[in-house]
């Protein structure tokens, strides 16, 4: 359990990422305040009269407002964030709802501070035990992370969520705050798309076709990709941006690799049997 400082410190980056009018009554007005470049001030008022919508429930209403800004203005990044959350809290998808998922995130984050490194006594051998260990470690906490990750259900809300996407993605590449807060919706989309048309066709007894695993790693690649890339794009620290692009560099290359070898000749035709964290992960076996 994260301790309580620590909480509250995640709670701070948090609210810090999400700078949308949806989840903070003032973040709009923070953002608008702090432009360099104002727009005039009835539109101003525009934003800050959507976003007291949103806060009040009034999704719709928003809704409406917002889309006639962004279509008669698409370059203005705020009214198009503030659409998205919009679209998002009529999903469902509220702030609160994200902690439990954000403590995982932490934890995940923290593994490798708490393990031995090759620095200390026992070498070579500790450390090849330790990076098994924490890889394990990490393998079940963004399974805990991914079942933390609250998900619309009903078809309107899953469509409002995809909606939410696609406005920020009609935005272009987006960074800081926007950026994260795309990423993040990507990450709910996906887990919506593990369970429907990324969905492993396995048997009841949990096994798979050798070939159709390596072309289901490959599928979702793409869409990881594409979250660790918004991501980088969302962090302030240039070293911590790198090692998230180095980190997706290694995982296409990983999953590439895993392609390969379970597509080859002599193996594509094999069951095999579902990786037991894919299990957890995703469920029991039709």
């Amino acid at each position: 359990m994260v301790a309580a400082e620590g909480r509250d410190r995640l709670i701070k980056r948090v609210r810090a990422w999400f700078v949308l009018g949806s989840f903070l009554v003032s973040g709009l007005t923070v953002v608008v305040a702090c432009s360099g470049d104002k727009p005039p001030a009835q539109n101003n008022d525009e934003l800050v009269r959507a976003n007291e919508l949103i806060t009040d429930g009034q999704y719709s209403e928003a809704i409406f407002i917002l889309d006639a800004r962004v279509k008669s203005s698409p370059g203005d990044e705020k009214a198009r964030v503030l659409l998205a959350s919009g679209y998002a809290a009529r999903a469902g998808l509220m702030l609160t709802r994200y902690l439990s998922f954000a403590d995982q995130v932490v934890k995940w984050g923290q593994v490798d501070d708490l393990l031995p490194t090759a620095g200390e006594s026992g070498g070579a051998a500790l450390q090849a035990l330790s990076e098994v260990a924490g890889a394990a470690v990490k393998i079940e906490l963004v399974i805990k992370a991914f079942s933390a990750l609250p998900t619309p259900t009903g078809d309107d809300q899953i469509a409002d969520l995809k909606l939410a996407v696609k406005t920020l993605g009609d935005g272009g590449v987006l960074h800081a705050g926007p950026a994260i807060y795309r990423a993040l919706l990507k990450t709910v989309v996906l887990k919506i798309d593990l369970a429907g048309r990324f969905k492993l066709n396995t048997s009841v007894a949990c096994e798979i076709a050798s070939g159709e695993l390596g072309q289901w790693f490959t599928s979702i690649d793409s869409e990881i990709q594409s979250i660790l890339l918004d991501v980088a794009n969302g962090l302030g620290d240039a070293s911590s941006a790198e090692k998230v692009r180095a980190k997706a560099t290694d995982i296409k290359t990983t999953v590439d690799q895993v392609a390969v070898i379970l597509s080859a000749p002599d193996l594509i035709t094999q069951t095999l049997h579902m990786p037991p964290p894919l299990v957890d992960a995703f469920g029991a076996c039709k």
